[in-house]
């Protein structure tokens, strides 16, 4: 169980109208127009013809003439960066828990394009898929959190010694995630635990996340787990859980953003927009760190009632 601490939270500009421009996060032409999906389980996803697992060892490029196919945990091992082209399909298979984990000191370079987004997603057909079918992506940096030590692991059922975070570099780079999709993730752990959409533990502020969508994952959109956090462009879709989630000092500047919420679709846990802790029972704390501090400016919190699931979504 997470332990409540008054948090510093500053929210601008809740309902965000664009000034000069129809390019923000409400009107014709927005910012979330062209890249995003809001119907995924009716989508037609090619059938993969690569298969990746296990430990992903030299710098490595995922081409967008491939549909891959991600088994089990695959690590992107610290020195390596995996660089994945526009428009590439990762599909991620169920039965193996699978999940993709850029380790502290690897590097990601997935930048897609407004029209041609990268997207992972669930390897079951169309009508088929639903929350939890796969793990989904953890990010891993060497920024501090409050953990006594600096350092732990992330959890999840990945391997300990592996996935680890913290540290002492705000400014670490875990490299660039940009014009993304995830659909379908959160599945539950052994530990009876669901993954999120996106876990982003211990990632420094030279880390680019933008224009990345999370959407019907069976536990949090995004969980920012400490670390220096600058995000923008992050929508956030029917998830069951929280939309944002921050905790163990995660110092964070999310901008021009977008939570929209289902009624139909949400957990027991009494999920929100917007979840902030600064200490996790479940670590030993370092006190002398600060607290979580949240900065909020032009997002937009939507929660509506008339979709149940992901074919009508």
């Amino acid at each position: 169980m997470k332990i409540k601490f008054i948090i510093s939270l500053i929210l601008v500009n809740l309902v965000y109208t664009a000034q000069n421009s129809n390019r923000g996060i409400v009107g014709s032409g927005t910012e979330f127009t062209k890249w995003v999906e809001y119907k995924p389980n009716n989508v037609e996803y090619p059938e993969a013809n690569k298969t990746v697992s296990g430990k992903i060892t030299a710098n490595t490029t995922w081409s967008n003439s491939n549909t891959y196919l991600l088994e089990g945990k695959v690590y992107i091992m610290p020195g390596v960066t995996l660089t994945i082209e526009p428009g590439t399909v990762i599909r991620c298979d169920s039965d193996s828990q699978s999940a993709l984990i850029v380790l502290k000191g690897a590097k990601i370079m997935a930048e897609g394009q407004k029209l041609n987004p990268i997207v992972f997603t669930s390897n079951k057909p169309v009508l088929g898929r639903k929350p939890g079918d796969w793990s989904g992506i953890i990010l891993l940096g060497g920024a501090p959190t409050n953990v006594a030590g600096g350092i732990t692991s992330v959890g999840y059922d990945t391997d300990m010694q592996l996935a680890t975070y913290g540290g002492t570099n705000p400014q670490d780079d875990s490299g660039l995630m940009k014009y993304v999709r995830i659909e379908f993730a959160g599945q539950f752990t052994e530990s009876r635990k669901e993954q999120n959409g996106l876990t982003i533990a211990g990632v420094g502020a030279k880390t680019r996340l933008e224009f990345i969508q999370t959407s019907f994952g069976n536990d949090d959109g995004f969980e920012f787990l400490g670390g220096n956090i600058v995000a923008s462009n992050l929508l956030s879709f029917k998830n069951r859980d929280d939309d944002f989630d921050f905790n163990l000092s995660c110092q964070a500047q999310i901008s021009n953003s977008v939570a929209i919420r289902n009624a139909f679709i949400a957990s027991q846990a009494a999920p929100r927009c917007v979840e902030i802790d600064t200490y996790d029972s479940n670590v030993t704390p370092d006190s002398s760190k600060p607290l979580t501090n949240v900065v909020f400016n032009n997002v937009t919190f939507i929660n509506e009632s008339v979709d149940q699931d992901g074919t009508e979504g």
